[in-house]
């Protein structure tokens, strides 16, 4: 089966399955990328080497962010559970993992530091009059 074809069917059984649109369009945003990278090989075709070096092509010539490069590869690993089940499709997938980003935690400020922000605008509105 071609590449083009087994994704079609995914975005269809998610979107029949009641994801939510923008999950749907993660999906579409990542395997679109990976079907234009492979032409629309034969899905049976691609091995791990082969996803490995689509993921150097994306490190390398993409400069995407690494929180992306996870998404993409969860929706490859989405993919190919999909395909497995419904195609009978072998994972190449299974094994490929990503370095651990070195994103910092954000952290919400608390209703402390909330209070003393409004606090600061009200004074600054006030005294400039």
């Amino acid at each position: 089966m071609y590449l083009k074809n087994a994704i079609d069917g995914f975005i269809l059984a998610r979107t029949a399955e009641g994801v939510s649109p923008y999950t749907v369009k993660i999906y579409q945003w990542g395997l679109c990328r990976f079907m234009n990278y492979f032409d629309n090989h034969d899905i049976n075709q691609i091995t791990q080497n082969d996803i490995r070096s689509y993921f150097h092509h994306l490190q390398t010539t993409t400069h995407l962010p690494p929180e992306s490069l996870k998404m993409a590869l969860r929706t490859i690993h989405a993919f190919y559970s999909w395909a497995e089940i419904e195609i009978n499709v072998n994972r190449p997938d299974k094994v490929i993992r990503l370095a651990p980003s070195n994103a910092k935690d954000i952290f919400p400020y608390t209703q402390d530091e909330i209070k003393s922000l409004i606090k600061a605008c009200e004074y600054t509105a006030t005294s400039q009059v």
